[in-house]
């Protein structure tokens, strides 16, 4: 009997580590499986990451030949006339009218538009209407991407898109400071020195607010046309900061006073 009932005992027992010893197996299956596909998956992430680099960078090489090449179009005669030949780059249509392609296109454009002036800027700037680019320009304002935003605020105070006035005013109240100080910035330029929009702030600007504002201010041409007693009376809440604006850009010899009469002693 005690025998019988330990065979019976071990026989149990026996069927349980198999079938734990099954379950344990399997487990590990699984684990291998899994463990193999996410390596499948990482590589071949890895991969299609470095070929959309490869052909972006290629892409954008491409644009920077031919808007390189563009750009020297006035000097193709007297190249000729020195015996120097010039080539233009040719795009492909999906270049110009692929929307992802455009992003790059308009990254380019505008890069290359910063370094430049004259007469090339201006063609840059034609080439930028020809090709419709202020279409995605426009629409980046409406991204949920703050940095498309901020470049399309930058891009379009760069070209004086003047007719944007309005959709750059509402991004003002963006809860992003880069995006809120940097449509500051841009609605300064398009307006030519207009403080319109601090008449919605009722609270202090903050200090890179306020260099972007000067900075924007510092580029106008007229600035020293603007009427800062006029705003200062508009705006009593911002006197100080308009004061502050004043001294930088229409600097009168009393501002100085001071720091003449500490520096300079006989």
């Amino acid at each position: 009997m005690l025998l019988l009932t330990s065979t019976s005992d071990a026989l149990v027992e026996s069927g349980s580590v198999s079938g734990f010893l099954s379950v344990v197996h399997f487990l590990s299956s699984v684990f291998a499986v899994c463990t193999s596909a996410m390596i499948m998956f990482l590589l071949t992430r890895a991969i299609s990451t470095k070929r959309m680099k490869d052909r972006e960078q290629g892409l954008r090489d491409r644009y920077q030949e031919y808007l390189a090449d563009f750009i020297s179009i006035p000097i193709k005669d007297q190249l000729s006339s020195m015996g120097v030949s010039q080539t233009i780059s040719g795009l492909t249509k999906s270049d110009i009218t692929k929307s992802s392609n455009r992003l790059i296109l308009l990254d380019e454009l505008y890069n290359l538009h910063q370094q430049l002036g004259g007469y090339q800027a201006e063609m840059l700037k034609q080439l930028f209407w020809g090709w419709g680019m202020q279409e995605e320009t426009i629409s980046n304002l409406k991204s949920r991407s703050d940095v498309l935003k901020i470049k399309s605020l930058d891009i379009i105070m760069g070209l004086d898109m003047k007719d944007q006035l309005t959709s750059v005013a509402q991004l003002i109240d963006s809860n992003h400071k880069d995006v809120r100080s940097q449509a500051m910035a841009c609605f300064v330029a398009l307006s030519d020195g207009s403080f319109e929009f601090l008449k919605e702030i009722p609270d202090p600007l903050t200090n890179w607010e306020r260099h972007k504002i000067l900075d924007a201010m510092a580029k106008l041409k007229e600035r020293g046309q603007i009427d800062f007693d006029h705003w200062a009376f508009q705006l009593p809440q911002h006197t100080l900061f308009i004061q502050e604006l004043r001294e930088n850009l229409q600097p009168q010899l009393a501002h100085y006073t001071a720091w003449l009469e500490e520096t300079i002693k006989i």
